[in-house]
């Protein structure tokens, strides 16, 4: 019997700390993750493999998490694809503007792990709640 195939879930976030421990806890929850940490990197990332959801920062160097968002939609191949985006900026504005550019999903910073791996699980079977869940929100 072939085991089931793990999500994939690619991180762009340029705090490499918190890169690691996501991946630490998205790997512990059953996801294989691939991380990147510029908004290029995640552009070239991409090019060569569509993750199951994308997992990624507003404010990255050169190419922004939203610039990042909006290229994605407009690639056929990746039109569809779950977009949960992470972000300091956690003003109404910017919640709205990040979903305006794409995002499925906005949690802004900080947050507590268990909501945004539950946000990730609920984004990867279809459902889209339009929460934002901070660490001060448990």
């Amino acid at each position: 019997m072939v085991p089931p195939r793990r999500p994939l879930v690619l991180v762009v976030d340029d705090d490499e700390v918190l890169c690691t421990v996501l991946e630490y806890n998205l790997s512990k929850e059953g996801f294989e993750v691939r991380l990147a940490h510029t908004g290029a990197q995640a552009l070239e990332l991409l090019e060569q493999f569509t993750p199951d959801l994308l997992l990624i920062d507003w404010m990255l160097p050169a190419v922004s998490g939203v610039e990042v968002c909006r290229r994605a939609r407009a690639e056929p191949r990746l039109s569809r694809l779950p977009i949960l985006m992470v972000s300091a900026l956690d003003g109404q504005a910017d919640r709205d503007c990040g979903l305006r550019m794409g995002a499925d999903e906005y949690v802004s910073k900080p947050f507590a792990l268990a909501p945004l791996i539950d946000r990730a699980h609920a984004l990867l079977a279809g459902t889209r709640a339009g929460r934002s869940f901070r660490s001060d929100d448990n």
